[in-house]
């Protein structure tokens, strides 16, 4: 009976084992960021867009100066829907790094004032790969957006009239 408990001990380790080192690949685990993010602001569910958002986020090269609770409030209250057509991903795989070129259909219905809708070409999403844990046991990776470029748009004039 020993023997056969320890059988079973082995075989479950190796299947958890198994399982938590593979993963999928850097490709999905960055379109499931993307669209996790944007489906959670549409659906105003701020920990899901913060889960996939840096600490040190930048746009625009301007590094966020906001608090990750004016983040929470903006998408809750805003329920900001982002839609990202024709995306081009490229992988740096040994740095760690990738970059999603697309373009962007931006709506909100900001404080108020209504609903604001923006088209903007040429957005690039820059996402870096960060080590996390699954099940707060298990090594896992999650692509984190890093920072977002919109040129020849200025961001605090993209929700105004």
């Amino acid at each position: 009976m020993k023997r056969t408990g320890w059988i079973v001990a082995v075989v479950v380790a190796a299947v958890i084992t198994f399982f938590g080192f593979r993963g999928p690949s850097d490709r999905e685990l960055i379109d499931q960021a993307i669209t996790e993010s944007t489906r959670a602001g549409r659906e105003g569910r701020p920990g899901g867009v913060l889960e996939y958002l840096s600490k040190s986020l930048k746009v625009n090269q301007i590094e966020y100066s906001g608090s990750r609770f004016d983040i929470s409030r903006f998408v809750r209250e805003s329920r900001p829907d982002v839609q990202l057509d024709n995306r081009v991903v490229e992988v740096d795989e040994a740095a760690g790094t990738a970059i999603v070129t697309a373009s962007a259909k931006v709506s909100a219905s900001i404080f108020g004032m209504g609903e604001i809708s923006r088209e903007i070409d040429k957005v690039r999403v820059h996402l870096e790969r960060q080590d996390s844990r699954k099940w707060l046991l298990f090594p896992a990776k999650i692509w984190r957006i890093v920072s977002v470029d919109a040129p020849n748009v200025d961001i605090p004039s993209l929700f105004s009239q």
